[in-house]
């Protein structure tokens, strides 16, 4: 017995710094490279392999389109559909709407459905979840909302190509088999439609954005919270994402940012800057809330060639620096609400509490164009979508 034992301790004394170095080593982490190291051209659009459906049967797999408009009086309207094997249930797809409205009121539904009620398409974007739709090719893009409490038609008519940055790929791991692909068919467009509450009609216009994603690994295996910044003028639009990685990865957090002019994207880049300060503790959620956040990015636009904005001469530099402030809450959501309070309480846990926080945000920022320096100052949309 005594000879077993000592064999064991020694194992575990061979073996220790074995582990000790295993468990130290980080995973890599590859973002959103460009093909063979050539920088992609901003204004070439999208493929058409970017926007269709992607079906994966792995129980990491999940797909989503979202959308965003910011109107003309002041409100705001978020929408996503979405798919997933993750959670509870397989392959269970969702439907999510909401309208804040300009008088601080909000209007929201949210719906799941069984795999039956999906219907997507391969070939072409075009995805149908019960009612509820979301489809078109460049630049026509359309999201109909179709539930008993709420209706809504939105079309989005895109004022530049597609974008997505770099290949489109946030890689995990050295053989880069676990990935969350991103890309945006309608970074920047003008919207129109309405949405039906109650039974009356509004009429709405506005600027917006729309991206699609998919991924087969589980966002709570590399996500420690995602903070999004987006902002609309008749000139510019803006869309940033930091993603706050995990412990365990090379690198602490994966970022992208883009920034179009008109009808043409100006800039993007994956090395920024965007600090968050002034938390405010959730005590509900224990969540620390950042209500402000420095912004600096520097780089160089695409040559003329590329067909860049005439802002910008070829090969002058870009940077953009300031500050963004959240000014009012838009909405909190507990991600887990809809299932079981047993199997949520099993998931809080022992895997994560994922809750999204939504705001119209204050920026104030200065943006250097070669030459030319612009103040851009007015209201946003943030997001913080934690993951811990």
């Amino acid at each position: 017995m005594r000879i077993f034992v000592s064999i064991l301790l020694m194992a575990g004394i061979v073996c220790l710094p074995l582990w000790v170095e295993a468990s130290s080593r980080k995973t890599s982490v590859y973002i959103f490279e460009d093909q063979e190291g050539i920088p992609r051209n901003l204004n070439a659009g999208l493929e058409k392999s970017d926007m269709v459906f992607h079906p994966m049967k792995c129980s990491s797999y999940g797909e989503s389109w979202f959308f965003l408009t910011m109107l003309e009086d002041g409100g705001w309207i978020a929408s996503l559909l979405a798919t997933t094997n993750q959670g509870i249930g397989k392959f269970r797809s969702s439907v999510d709407f909401a309208y804040y409205a300009a008088d601080g009121t909000k209007h929201s539904v949210h719906r799941q459905f069984k795999r039956k009620y999906l219907k997507a398409s391969e070939d072409s974007f075009s995805v149908k979840i019960g009612k509820n739709y979301a489809g078109g090719e460049f630049p026509n893009y359309k999201l109909v909302i179709n539930e008993n409490e709420l209706q809504a038609e939105l079309n989005y008519t895109s004022l530049t190509r597609g974008w997505k940055p770099g290949d489109g790929f946030l890689y995990f791991g050295e053989e880069k088999k676990r990935f969350w692909k991103f890309v945006a068919p309608s970074p920047r467009a003008k919207v129109t439609g309405y949405v039906v509450i109650d039974g009356k009609k509004l009429d709405l216009k506005g600027l917006g954005h729309h991206d699609h994603s998919y991924l087969n690994i589980k966002k709570t295996s590399y996500t420690k919270v995602q903070y999004v910044f987006r902002m609309f003028t008749e000139e510019f639009t803006l869309s940033l994402m930091k993603i706050v990685l995990q412990d365990g990865y090379d690198r602490n957090s994966a970022d992208m940012l883009m920034v179009a002019q008109d009808d043409k994207i100006i800039f993007s880049t994956t090395e920024l800057s965007y600090v968050p300060s002034r938390f405010k503790l959730d005590k509900d959620t224990g969540y620390s809330i950042p209500y402000e956040f420095v912004l600096k990015a520097s780089g160089h636009s695409p040559s003329s060639a590329s067909g860049q904005s005439p802002s910008i001469a070829s090969g002058h530099g870009f940077s953009i620096e300031g500050k963004v402030e959240i000014e009012h809450l838009l909405g909190r959501y507990d991600v887990l609400a809809h299932i079981g309070r047993f199997q949520r309480a099993v998931v809080k846990t022992f895997i994560a509490r994922p809750f999204l926080y939504r705001f119209r945000s204050r920026y104030d920022l200065e943006l250097k164009m070669g030459e030319r320096i612009r103040h851009l100052v007015g209201k946003g949309f943030s997001e913080a979508n934690f993951m811990d």
